[in-house]
C-alpha cells in the first residue's frame, strides 16, 4: 500500500515562520526554502511514496490589487519550487498522476462542516 503525506502548506509555514521567529532567525523566503530537506530529515526512515502541500487559492481583489498580485506570484514560484523539490501542490481539488481523485475537506469556507482532511473519491 503506497503511503500519501499531505500538507497543508499554510499552517506548515506557520510553524516554519515560529520556529524561526524563536530562533531570532529572519523567516525564510519560502520559493527557495529547502523543504524536501526539512522533511527528508524529520521523516528519515519512513517510506513515503507521494508527498503533496495543498493551498488555498489566492484570488485578486480590487481594494488590494497591487498585494493580491503579489501573493498570487509569491504562490506560483513556492509551487514551481515544491514540484522541483519533488513534491506535488495542489489546491481543494486534485487528481494525481496516479489517477486517484481527492478532495480537501474543511478548507475553512462557509459550505466546510469543521472536517480537516482529503477524501479519495
Amino acid at each position: 500500500m503506497a503511503t500519501y503525506l499531505f500538507i497543508d502548506g499554510e499552517n506548515f509555514k506557520g510553524k516554519v515562520r515560529a520556529v524561526f521567529k524563536d530562533a531570532s532567525k529572519q523567516r525564510p523566503v519560502w520559493h527557495e526554502y529547502d523543504f524536501k530537506g526539512l522533511l527528508d530529515k524529520v521523516l528519515n526512515g519512513i517510506a513515503i511514496d507521494r508527498q503533496v502541500f495543498y493551498f488555498a487559492s489566492i484570488k485578486e481583489h480590487a481594494e488590494s490589487m497591487e498585494k493580491s498580485k503579489q501573493l498570487i506570484e509569491e504562490q506560483r514560484l513556492l509551487k514551481t519550487h515544491l514540484e522541483r523539490q519533488g513534491a506535488g501542490s495542489g489546491g481543494r481539488r486534485q487528481v494525481d498522476e496516479e489517477g486517484i481523485d481527492f478532495q480537501r475537506e474543511g478548507c475553512g469556507c462557509s459550505d466546510c462542516r469543521g472536517y480537516d482532511g482529503y477524501r479519495v473519491r
